[in-house]
């Protein structure tokens, strides 16, 4: 028998080095998916002990040569390493097991599968000997994460040992701390106590050492919390807790709210001293300017944890008034009680007033005490304390004796204790009607009023007669001393009016409400009445003019015919109702006219008596007029509506102040805005409409004349408002008057370069481009060629070419006008010789965006090579090319005229660019997916391409972001596509199973028969 084992035994290390010598050739050979496999299961069929000790030398080479990133796939790896995975490693020979750790390790796809749960516990032991786990790589931390249930002993001695300055390593050691049994689990919460005090690990660990804190507060350990309490509230310089540490402040809320009883409980001494010692030193490491915590809010009111606001020493203070206040409610021995509030009276102000306001709470089991504090005359006199302690004088006084009692109603009759009532009098006697004896006496008696209303259920006799009278005088209080003053004034804003509400207005006829305007003026007092409801009233021209534009969009027919009864009234008045009626013209609303034009008139007569925003606001209203369909106007006022609006195109507004504002002031940089709010540039755009209007209504050419206001805008206006509505124009001055535009093109857009011109050329050509489409002649072409030049210069950083508005011209050209990319001189090329990526960029996104406008995807040739031409000129290592690229690939997805097939050859081209980047992948894997039902081999294939594009070290993280759904309709379509487009499924399906992916590896092994 021991003969036939012999030769059994013989026979199967030759079997096992035939087919290892076989793996070894087969690196170097082109095979097929199923040979790898069948040749690892013959090889472990007869692989065993004895074989392993008798051939180490042979199994080494099998190791080295197939898990080279050359060797074998991953699948049949992964087969043939869990062979010595699962056995003891001391049992292994040395040379084997170092060749095992070297080549798992070296291999892009092989060691995340290695250190999985599988793994035998004597390899972790054999690294953590040898000291990997002190600084661990990524591998090794991910092995620690999937084996937290089943060796928590071991994470626990890892968690001792560790030393490294990483600090995602610790935070994720604090997480797994979790998993972990409370006892495994506590020494990583002391270790997270130590890890947490250094200033740059706090930002990383503190909200997971807290929820760490928390999971061992909820499973009974108390000691170690508090550590980690320790730890986390110790102050630190900046603004702790601020909104950059969000996070911490909502975990450390959080870890209290959820473990407050019990902590109380169980360590309530230890806990308030935590919070004690915390606050103490983060009070004293406050900047002396600083106010006091809390200085202007009583105990009563602290809400800064509801709120989810607050600095480190405001939720301290916060929770241990809450920490005190249990404490003393739970514990059974009065002497532990009295020794507590006791130190916090004797101590700082903020201790103090934790004393008072623990007094307050609990006033059954300090009645000495209490007695001391509400008859000593000083503490009404205090400030600093005074919301506690009146508090504690409303809760406290009922257990007052009866000369107690007396003893503090007469230190209220003899207060207020202040130096400073005279003098506060005086001041309010300077800005009210009544002699400063008034005002002396209303303070000395509301303040008795205010802290005898604190007592009123207890007084009797005399004082409560006393508070009576007081409360029949002034009323009740509005704010209690015990509480945090709160604004007499609600909704925080001034309610502004004219002289009567808008009610009694309605009842009025129009032209009683127009002349009531133009006659009333504002009370001269600039102070503010209050009504009933404690909102600021204000009687003004403002609230005047809002009232009236709320009635002209009530009955716009009956004010329109009345309003230029407003000629005489202050300029607000017209303001509102040009706005109004503008509104109201948007709405389809229609209304006379002549009564409007009688006060356009008016205006323009004398211009500058009337504000600029009236004057806009009239030009704007005659634009919008013309243009609404719905209204026959100007139809037989033209010639006011010219007058008017000639009058206003030489206005004096904007002037330079006004056209070019500072930095930092509304339309700094940018012409449009100040052009939509200034006279001269709104009329240019009525006055363009108004020639719209006549040239739609004559069949004759207008006359050169009418065009003369627009000619000398054109020439001599130095406003860059003014040349904004210009340029955005253009196109409708071009249509009615091309000899006009093409005289005056170097005046649209002057070439000079000075900076005024450059900044004229820049205001007209910005809304040139981005209001018109493009204008391409010989003898514009050069203005193209300079706005490009100008987008290559940093001279005038406020105003620049709209690079977004200005690509799309430029593209247009291209498209369009039959430009050659291969033609150096052309406008395209000039064009990516003067942008940056971001430039380049935006030309790509605008051909993506207008995929499915026919006339530009018949231009596909064009993009097609311009694409081609890119990807020649860019270098896939730049990442800062990825968009750009992909908004190409993004082109052919949206396209009808073209298909994944027909840019097989771009599209692989383009993947290297783009594969790297998590948010491009997934929208080109759904791309993939979605054309694999009708083109199943080039879809698989080029999934494979950017899968094969993806370096080895962001290969997990872009596995992770792949859909599962995706790959496998993918792998679906190619199946059903032929073998080989299902060997290269298989390929794909692999590199997704080294990364833990079971659908992909169910695919596998549905395929690849195991023997």
């Amino acid at each position: 028998m021991q003969d036939r084992s012999d030769h059994i035994d013989i026979a199967r290390r030759g079997a096992c080095a035939y087919y290892a010598e076989k793996l070894i050739q087969l690196v170097d050979e082109d095979r097929t998916f199923e040979t790898e496999v069948d040749y690892v299961t013959s090889w472990s069929t007869h692989l065993a002990d004895h074989v392993i000790n008798e051939e180490p030398e042979l199994i080494t080479q099998l190791i080295e040569e197939t898990v080279a990133d050359d060797g074998l796939r991953f699948y049949p790896l992964s087969l043939l390493i869990s062979e010595f995975k699962k056995r003891d490693a001391a049992e292994l020979p040395d040379e084997i097991v170092e060749s095992v750790l070297d080549s798992v390790d070296a291999s892009c796809t092989m060691a995340n599968d290695f250190y999985d749960t599988d793994l035998d516990q004597s390899w972790a032991e054999l690294l953590f000997q040898d000291g990997a786990f002190t600084d661990p790589d990524s591998n090794l931390i991910s092995y620690l994460g999937r084996t937290a249930e089943t060796q928590p002993t071991f994470i626990r001695r890892v968690a001792e040992e560790i030393d490294t300055d990483d600090n995602r390593t610790l935070r994720f050691l604090i997480s797994i701390g979790r998993d972990l049994p409370v006892d495994d689990a506590a020494v990583i919460g002391q270790q997270a106590a130590t890890w947490v005090q250094d200033d740059e690990a706090y930002g990383y660990l503190a909200s997971h050492t807290l929820r760490l804190a928390s999971y061992l507060a909820e499973n009974g350990e108390y000691d170690v919390p508090l550590e980690m309490l320790e730890a986390i509230l110790e102050p630190r310089d900046g603004d702790q807790l601020d909104i950059d540490q969000g996070m911490v402040r909502y975990n450390l809320t959080t870890m209290l709210d959820e473990n407050f009883d019990d902590l109380i409980s169980e360590r309530g001494e230890q806990l308030i001293g935590v919070f004690a010692s915390k606050l103490t030193a983060a009070l004293d490491q406050q900047d002396d300017r600083a106010r006091p915590v809390a200085a202007r809010t009583s105990f009563a009111d602290l809400h800064y944890v509801e709120d989810n606001r607050g600095s480190l020493e405001e939720i301290l203070l916060e929770y241990f008034v809450r920490a005190v206040t249990a404490w003393v409610a739970e514990h059974p021995t009065a002497d532990a009680q009295t020794e507590l509030v006791e130190q916090l009276l004797s101590g700082p102000t903020h201790l103090r007033r934790v004393g008072l306001y623990v007094l307050s709470e609990h006033p059954e089991l300090f009645e000495e005490t209490i007695q001391a504090e509400l008859t000593a005359t000083e503490n009404y006199r205090e400030q600093q304390s005074q919301y506690e302690f009146y508090l504690l004088l409303s809760s406290g006084f009922a257990y007052l004796d009866d000369p107690a009692q007396t003893q503090v109603c007469e230190i209220i009759q003899d207060g207020p204790y202040t130096e400073a009532v005279e003098d506060q009098a005086a001041r309010m006697a300077e800005r009210g009607d009544e002699p400063a004896s008034y005002f002396e006496q209303r303070i000395r008696e509301t303040w008795r009023r205010d802290r005898l209303y604190l007592i009123d259920e207890h007084l009797e006799g005399e004082y409560a007669d006393q508070l009576d009278e007081l409360v029949e005088k002034y009323g009740e209080p509005d704010q209690l001393p015990s509480r945090t003053p709160q604004p007499t004034v609600r909704g925080g804003m001034v309610r502004e009016r004219g002289p009567v509400e808008t009610e009694d207005l309605r009842d009025q006829s129009a032209e009683e409400v127009l002349t009531t305007a133009v006659e009333w003026e504002p009370p001269e007092s600039n102070r503010w009445d209050t009504v009933e409801d404690d909102q600021l009233e204000e009687q003004n021209y403002l609230g005047f003019s809002r009232q009236l534009r709320e009635l002209i969009m009530e009955e716009p027919k009956r004010y329109a015919r009345e309003i230029s009864v407003l000629e005489d009234a202050n300029p607000r008045y017209a303001e509102a109702a040009f706005r109004a009626f503008s509104d109201l013209v948007d709405d389809g609303e229609t209304f006379p006219w002549e009564s409007i034009l009688e006060l356009g008139q008016a205006i323009t007569a004398s211009p500058t008596a009337w504000s600029e925003q009236a004057r806009t606001n009239l030009a704007k209203l005659i634009n919008k007029g013309i243009s609404a369909d719905a209204i026959e106007f100007p139809d037989g006022v033209e010639s006011v509506v010219e007058s008017i609006l000639r009058t206003l195109l030489t206005d004096p507004d904007p002037d330079t102040d006004r056209d070019q504002p500072p930095d930092g002031m509304a339309g700094h940089g940018d012409p449009v805005q100040v052009a939509i709010n200034s006279v001269r540039p709104m009329a240019v755009n009525a006055y363009i409409t108004y020639l719209s209007w006549q040239d739609d209504h004559t069949e004759d050419d207008l006359a050169q004349d009418v065009f003369d206001p627009i000619r000398d805008r054109i020439r001599e206006d130095p406003s860059l408002a003014v040349r904004s509505v210009i340029g955005r124009r253009f196109g409708r001055l071009y249509a009615l008057n091309a000899d006009l535009v093409e005289e005056h093109l170097a005046d649209i857009f002057p070439r000079d370069t000075d900076q005024a011109a450059r900044q004229r050329f820049i205001a007209a050509w910005n809304s040139y481009t981005a209001s018109n489409r493009y204008w391409d002649n010989e003898a514009f072409r050069p203005y193209y060629r300079h706005a490009l030049n100008l987008i290559d210069t940093d001279e005038d950083q406020a105003y620049q070419i709209k690079v977004r508005s200005t690509t799309a011209h430029v593209a247009s050209i291209y498209l369009f006008e039959d430009e050659d990319i291969t033609d150096e001189d052309s406008l395209i090329r000039q064009f990516y010789d003067v942008v940056d990526q971001d430039g380049a960029q935006e030309l790509a996104s605008t051909l993506s965006s207008s995929m499915g406008n026919d006339d530009v995807e018949d231009q596909w040739t064009q993009i097609r090579g311009l694409w081609s031409w890119r990807l020649d000129t860019l270098d896939p290592e730049d990442e800062a090319s990825d968009t750009e690229v992909y908004q190409f690939l993004d082109c052919v997805r949206n396209s009808t005229k073209t298909t994944l097939e027909e840019e097989d050859t771009l599209i692989s081209r383009s993947l290297p660019f783009v594969a790297h980047q998590n948010h491009h992948w997934r929208r080109i894997e759904e791309w993939f997916a979605e054309q694999s039902g009708s083109s199943p081999v080039v879809a698989i294939n080029l999934y494979n391409e950017l899968v094969e594009t993806v370096p080895c070290e962001d290969w997990s993280a872009i596995a992770r972001n792949s859909k599962e759904d995706n790959r496998s309709r993918l792998y679906e379509h190619a199946e059903a596509a032929g073998n080989e487009p299902l060997q290269t499924a298989l390929d794909i399906a692999d590199q997704f199973t080294a990364e833990n992916n079971q659908m992909d590896r169910e695919f596998l092994e549905q395929h690849l028969t195991l023997q």
